[in-house]
């Protein structure tokens, strides 16, 4: 990770962005890190880590703070498609992102059943092949209507309303949330009541 380190450290000495949104390991845990050339040295403490994190949505809390700043992050794939939807849709403005980026390893990628294990430029690292889904659909194709309700109604059981989805979902940018609204989503249920019905 030499080289992706050395051009951060060089983009945030030359003022090319304010800051680097990235994950450093502290007391043996990943965390979102904003580098900045205040703590460029902490630059060295950048991992490129397994565990996910939603850097598209620091990347907006960030901007939202200092609409002026010109931010850089540390994007796979995902984190990527998350920007160009935040750009998308007006949230952050396309000059002032700077995207240094890195492919995803196999096992990430196999994991997440990723179709684009890493982004359009990749500053350093091997970009691995992609992963298709297309068994998994072609099965989920050839049920019954009533096999299709089974299946998904199983999948919706799965949740008990902790809002993780809403806090890892990378093109998350909602002031409020429907999550949140009590009228939408009642709470107190565990594990929570299925909402539809066959």
């Amino acid at each position: 990770m030499d080289k992706l380190k050395g051009l951060i450290r060089e983009s945030l000495a030359e003022g090319k962005v304010a800051g680097v949104v990235g994950i450093k390991r502290e007391d043996g845990h990943p965390r979102p890190t904003l580098f900045t050339r205040e703590n460029i040295a902490d630059v060295e403490s950048l991992v490129i880590d397994a565990n996910r994190y939603p850097l598209a949505q620091v990347l907006l809390k960030i901007s939202r703070k200092h609409p002026e700043a010109c931010l850089g992050i540390v994007v796979r794939g995902c984190d990527e498609r998350a920007v160009i939807e935040l750009i998308r849709n007006e949230q952050v403005k396309k000059e002032q992102v700077v995207c240094f980026g890195v492919p995803c390893d196999s096992e990430t990628s196999d994991a997440c059943k990723c179709p684009q294990p890493f982004p359009n430029e990749v500053v350093e690292g091997e970009k691995v092949a992609p992963v298709s889904d297309a068994e998994a659909m072609a099965q989920l194709e050839e049920m019954s209507p009533e096999e299709k309700l089974r299946y998904w109604m199983d999948q919706f059981s799965k949740c008990i309303r902790c809002g993780g989805c809403r806090n890892i979902c990378p093109a998350c940018f909602c002031e409020s949330c429907a999550l949140d609204d009590t009228e939408l989503v009642r709470t107190g249920f565990m594990p929570p009541e299925i909402r539809s019905s066959i």
